[in-house]
């Protein structure tokens, strides 16, 4: 969605904005169904923006969405999402809060934004017995394991030693693990068979291991950075999914949701159709031509 879609240097949209006089800044510049946005609200977003190339785009397709969905949005879900990005911040939130230009409340508005933008994906997508069948085919229930990551092979062998000759799995977390997000957990993780935030090899080797049995070297390489990274997984709780597909239903629907909501073709289609549905309209004729390629994708949008 971040992509860019549409060029607009941020020379020519200051001046197309600082030329408007006090009174324009009132002037509706954009309009759908249920609100609309002023020039003062454009030129006060190109303000904290740098770049006009993607702000206006961006925030009509943030209106747009929390004038259809904001109001699904409970105020815990946004506390939730503020209480999460304050605590993987530590005792820097304050001075990163600052260093980003937002307060509390503006933070909290981008988080309703962003939580208001996924309901929309969600609601166009849709759940079908095909799709669930097809997730089932390759679906492994949820386990819980601990994980030390190491940066290299002979630091894996010395630990994976260290390990069969009965040293405890918790003490080498904390002491060998290169796993900042982990570790102040033990090392324990959970996920399923389509956890993308798992690598696939670590997924692999953990659903054959029993309850409580180590892993050997799992060697994962990052293809962005041609890095490899060496595992060791020791089982806590594993489970077999059995016949009955009803019983993990809820997850199965989750991971249709979650496939849909990462193919970027669905999402720029959802965006169109959502833009089309509000009827955007531009009262300044320059900016006519913005969103005329996402709203033409409408045309070929299905779910």
């Amino acid at each position: 969605m971040r992509k860019k879609i549409f060029l607009l240097t941020l020379s020519v949209g200051l001046l197309l904005f600082s030329a408007c006089s006090k009174s324009a800044e009132k002037e509706t510049a954009v309009s759908f169904k249920g609100g609309t946005i002023t020039q003062k609200d454009i030129t006060d977003r190109l303000k904290k923006i740098k770049g006009a190339d993607s702000a206006i785009q961006q925030m009509i397709i943030e209106r747009v969405y929390e004038n259809k969905y904001g109001k699904e949005i409970p105020e815990k879900d946004i506390e939730k999402e503020f209480n999460k990005i304050k605590e993987q911040a530590g005792n820097s939130f304050d001075s990163q809060l600052v260093k980003s230009g937002n307060t509390e409340a503006e933070l909290k508005q981008k988080i309703k934004h962003q939580l208001a933008f996924k309901k929309g994906l969600e609601s166009n997508v849709e759940v079908n017995q095909e799709k669930l069948q097809k997730i089932w085919e390759t679906f492994h229930p949820e386990v819980e394991v601990q994980q030390i990551r190491l940066k290299n092979e002979e630091d894996a062998k010395k630990v994976k030693q260290s390990l069969d000759e009965g040293e405890d799995f918790s003490k080498l977390v904390k002491e060998k693990s290169t796993d900042s997000k982990t570790n102040s957990n033990e090392g324990k993780v959970k996920f399923h068979s389509h956890t993308l935030s798992v690598p696939k090899e670590v997924k692999e080797a953990s659903f054959k291991l029993n309850n409580n049995d180590i892993s050997d070297i799992i060697p994962v390489k990052n293809l962005m950075t041609k890095k490899t990274s060496y595992y060791i997984v020791k089982m806590i709780q594993n489970q077999e999914k059995g016949d009955d597909i009803e019983k993990y239903s809820d997850e199965l629907k989750q991971i249709v949701i979650e496939k849909q909501l990462a193919d970027q073709k669905f999402v720029k289609q959802s965006i169109s159709q959502e833009l089309k549905d509000a009827n955007v309209k531009f009262k300044d004729a320059t900016l006519n031509n913005i969103m005329d390629s996402l709203i033409q994708q409408s045309n070929h949008f299905a779910k």
